[in-house]
């Protein structure tokens, strides 16, 4: 290869990257290599993708729709979110593809109303209403006043939701009640489910069997509270059959003739807090 033709190669090399404002080199054979320094790229930013069709819909409650026949009790998994502020300002302005309003044109008390009337939520008999993620006092307070309306569920899913005190609430036809990864520290912060026959309430804060006995008169079954602290407790599985005769499972783990044979190592049936060696 000729000098001028290196040179010009070189030069036409050198031009492309004061042009494109990159780095350009030849590699070994003899093809140009460019290369851009992070803070051009970052410079340059990266391309906005376009928004698709369904963005209009990312703030969008099922019962403000135009047109839904959809109602809360045949939800899979509802979530609980608050939309921003500038959702009511744009929400007689948004439209479809067609230009077709999307959602409806009721306001006041009728809109309240036609919203009462899709959640249906007196009507819900199976509700799976984990991960609300509570940190907002509005997820806080909805969620309560949906759990308040459920006055018919028979299975209902609360799962991971960083609950203390459902005390308040009563599920009065609710056979199935599932409270694993939250923060309840008693039986007396439990709900009152006078039909209940499956409760879980693993990985809590549950430190004693206290108030254990509100749940003697249903027809419990299963209760499972692996996880608990209380779990760790001398004669714990002895304790609990006891309060529960009518207890089939616990834990998992069905009914056991050792589970009506006390161990005497502590009075008052706690494992002692401390011990001597001698």
């Amino acid at each position: 290869m000729s000098e001028n033709s290196t040179e010009n190669e070189t030069g036409a090399e050198g031009k492309l990257g004061n042009d494109m404002g990159q780095e350009s080199k030849l590699t070994e054979g003899g093809i140009p290599l460019v290369m851009m320094s992070a803070y051009q790229y970052n410079k340059q930013g990266p391309k906005r993708l376009p928004e698709l069709p369904s963005y209009r819909f990312q703030y969008t409650i099922w019962h403000e729709l135009r047109s839904t026949s959809l109602h809360g009790d045949q939800l899979k998994a509802p979530r609980v979110r608050k939309g921003p502020g500038s959702k009511e300002k744009s929400f007689s302005a948004m439209t479809d593809e067609e230009g077709q309003p999307i959602h409806h044109n009721k306001t006041g008390k009728e809109r309240l109303k036609h919203q009462h009337q899709l959640e249906n939520w007196e009507n819900t008999l199976v509700a799976n209403l984990p991960y609300q993620d509570l940190n907002h006092t509005y997820q806080k307070e909805n969620l309560m006043k949906i759990l308040k309306r459920l006055i018919r569920v028979t299975q209902l899913n609360l799962a991971h939701n960083e609950l203390t005190n459902l005390a308040s609430l009563s599920f009065p036809r609710c056979k199935e009640l599932n409270l694993n990864h939250n923060y309840i520290s008693s039986f007396t912060f439990l709900p009152k489910v006078p039909q209940v026959v499956s409760l879980t309430v693993i990985f809590n804060d549950i430190r004693t069997l206290k108030g254990l006995d509100r749940l003697a008169k249903t027809p419990l079954q299963s209760l499972n509270l692996y996880g608990n602290p209380v779990t760790f407790t001398a004669n714990y599985r002895q304790r609990v059959f006891e309060i529960l005769p009518g207890l089939k499972t616990l834990d998992s783990v069905p009914k056991l003739k050792t589970d009506e044979e006390f161990d005497d190592e502590s009075p008052d049936g706690e494992r002692p807090r401390s011990c001597a060696i001698s």
